[in-house]
């Protein structure tokens, strides 16, 4: 169950195909003062590039891999304000699911020894706002299955928040289940997938990618791979914005994207079939719920490709087909 988290984001860097800005529509900014607008880190983008996280916060250090208690991972992300760093890396083996606070920085690029940290058997949950988290793996993997399914990034929040070469998969639900109360994040640099698609949930195949609401969100070079569907699935409402682009989505297989999506820049993503895909092949399927006056969508640089690698030229030449 042990992840390489730097091997997996190797993938992104090789497999994300990089593409001059284009836009169709002005992403709301994250609504900061003038004077706090300083990137959550160099390199930020998108709806989340403002983040504050734990900034002049208490520095607390994970020291060691237990659920909980002292030193631990839990422990340090229970209260705000806080910039956490790790004096140890591997796997924990949680028992519950993790809770993260407001304004919380996540440095996982601090633990030592390459291998980086995963989270096993719960989900990451963020449970607060102004979350910075960077270089966490949450895999929660076949023991957090259940019949009704498991997400492996979740909670009731997140929103102004941040996520940066992450990795989050093997649950029978959505890998990002975030969609309700949470705006102005970004998710960028991380790999969304594979999910545990015959893990045991009562629907049968059962593992999706993404639940991408509630709006002036960013998706930004990410490796979206091995999910059966919602690649992404939109819950963006009225003419709230979202920015999908620079992202590669690998072996779906019946469906890629679809949902209520309000205003969507759609830009330079990469659709690669693979072993699994058995249809949707389109870049996005609008539902009859979303309300026409709202919907508006920029799509543009995008390209789609048959499993061997070559273009499959209706969708791809033609954008709009």
């Amino acid at each position: 169950m042990k992840v390489n988290v730097k091997r997996a984001l190797a993938l992104v860097s090789g497999m994300v195909m990089a593409v001059s800005g284009v836009s169709g529509f002005q992403t709301g900014s994250n609504e900061v003062n003038a004077a706090d607008k300083i990137p959550a880190f160099p390199g930020a983008v998108g709806g989340g590039k403002y983040t504050t996280g734990g900034r002049g916060g208490e520095v607390v250090h994970v020291t060691n891999l237990n659920d909980s208690g002292e030193g631990s991972f839990r422990e340090a992300v229970s209260k705000s304000n806080r910039i956490v760093v790790f004096d140890v890396s591997g796997t924990i083996e949680l028992k519950g699911n993790i809770i993260v606070a407001d304004s919380v920085t996540i440095a996982g690029q601090t633990a030592p020894g390459g291998s980086g940290i995963t989270l096993k058997n719960y989900k990451l949950g963020m449970g607060g706002d102004n979350i910075i988290c960077r270089f966490i793996s949450s895999r929660p993997g076949p023991y957090a299955a259940t019949s009704k399914g498991n997400d492996a990034w979740g909670g009731a929040k997140g929103a102004h928040s941040i996520i940066d070469h992450c990795s989050m998969g093997w649950t029978t639900d959505e890998q990002w289940g975030l969609y309700s109360n949470n705006e102005y994040y970004t998710v960028q640099y991380s790999v969304i997938g594979p999910a545990d698609s015959w893990g045991g949930h009562d629907k049968g195949l059962h593992g999706f990618g993404i639940m991408m609401g509630n709006g002036n969100l960013t998706f930004d070079h990410n490796l979206i791979v091995h999910n059966v569907s919602r690649n992404f699935r939109g819950k963006v409402p009225g003419t709230k914005t979202a920015d999908f682009t620079n992202n590669v989505i690998y072996d779906w297989a019946y469906e890629t994207a679809y949902g209520t999506i309000g205003h969507l820049n759609y830009v330079g993503n990469t659709l690669k079939m693979g072993n699994g895909t058995t249809g949707g092949k389109r870049y996005v399927n609008v539902d009859s719920s979303t309300n026409p006056q709202n919907f508006k969508i920029y799509l543009a640089g995008n390209r789609m490709l048959n499993k061997d690698g070559s273009v499959y030229g209706d969708v791809t030449y033609d954008n709009w087909n």
